[in-house]
């Protein structure tokens, strides 16, 4: 990976491009897996600004973004401390809740750098490890968490629209002492 990148904790101040990236990564890794209604009450009900704004300053989750080469908002990372989840025990676990980096800066290492620091705040904070839910028809991001030693633990429904149920695939991955 070329070492040109920034990681740093995001504020409040950032909520605009936050929402900007967020919207243009959820189009990308959904578009074929959901319908255009389904997308778009998605990113009107969760990827506003305003979302974003109130998770910055929320003292339940943590938000970091990764710049490129070019000093823009290529990935960001986000950790809830406080999530629950009907699969699993969450207790000493901290929620993956977002991990997403831009379509062009796929493949260079960004998704890495956003995972060893989620693993680092993680132990960090004193938790054992880490749980999110995955899409099932989100094949590739299934396999890239596997990859990181992510297992499977059970499934939770979910609805983006009435009446047409979707299927989450939650896993876990626990930490070794170090």
């Amino acid at each position: 990976m070329n070492k040109n990148y920034l990681l740093r904790k995001l504020d409040a101040d950032d909520a605009i491009a936050l929402a900007s990236l967020a919207e243009l990564t959820y189009r990308a890794a959904y578009e074929t897996s959901l319908t255009a209604e389904e997308v778009e009450v998605r990113l009107a009900d969760k990827y506003k600004p305003e979302n974003f704004r109130a998770a910055l300053t929320s003292p339940d989750q943590a938000l970091w973004g990764i710049y490129s080469w070019d000093g823009k908002l290529a990935g960001y990372l986000q950790l809830a401390f406080k999530a629950d989840s009907i699969a699993i025990s969450t207790q000493r676990l901290i929620k993956l809740f977002r991990i997403y980096v831009h379509p062009r800066c796929q493949s260079q290492g960004f998704g890495r750098v956003l995972m060893e620091k989620a693993e680092s705040i993680c132990r960090h904070h004193g938790y054992d490890g880490l749980w999110l839910h995955c899409f099932e028809d989100n094949q590739s991001a299934l396999q890239y968490y596997l990859k990181w030693g992510y297992e499977v633990a059970g499934t939770e429904p979910f609805e983006i629209v009435p009446g047409r149920v979707h299927l989450d695939i939650v896993l876990v991955k626990r930490l070794p002492v170090v």
